[in-house]
């Protein structure tokens, strides 16, 4: 029901069901749904839902950007359905009290993306898995599967030491200047 009153591109679509509920495997699923290029559903609990909206948000701006359906008590008499952004959305939900099991649908990707912009939100995702405690190895690898993004250019950029600057060259090393 969800997907029909969203009113987004339905033609091809990914249902994760309920999202992890703590740690590693809730951001590496975030990043999923971050990096998906289908539109996205997804169960979430009450207490649960304003974090998670948080957490999507804080991957980047284009995430933050991404057109979202929020879906509660659907065929029920309180029925609400809320349209926007992942920030607008996050921001409704910090507003006032909430109630009752959500659906939320999150648009397709936009294809206006960059590849150096999903290459620059990779690595703030490898960066946060890093300090949440992960191995180098595993956050590249769970980013990578995550995000679409080469993994080898994500790990020669944790090798340089530079995973935390998205500035840095994309190639690793000095070109000695622009071209």
């Amino acid at each position: 029901t969800a997907l029909s009153v969203a009113g987004v591109d339905a033609s091809s679509f990914v249902f994760f069901g309920f999202l992890p509920k703590k740690g590693n495997q809730l951001q590496v699923k975030l990043r999923e749904i971050a990096g998906e290029s289908r539109t996205v559903l997804f169960y979430e609990a009450p207490h649960r839902i304003a974090q998670t909206f948080r957490e999507l948000e804080a991957i980047g701006e284009t995430t933050a950007e991404r057109e979202v359906v929020l879906c509660r008590e659907l065929t029920k008499r309180h029925e609400e359905i809320f349209r926007g952004t992942i920030r607008d959305a996050r921001c409704k939900l910090e507003a006032g009290p909430i109630r009752g099991e959500f659906t939320v649908v999150v648009a397709p990707r936009s294809r206006e993306a960059t590849e150096d912009e999903r290459f620059a939100e990779a690595c703030l995702a490898v960066q946060e898995l890093i300090t949440q405690g992960s191995s180098p190895s595993h956050a590249v690898k769970s980013t990578a599967k995550a995000t679409g993004v080469s993994r080898s250019r994500l790990y020669r950029r944790v090798l340089d030491g530079t995973v935390d600057d998205t500035t840095a060259p994309s190639e690793g090393g000095d070109n000695g200047g622009s071209f």
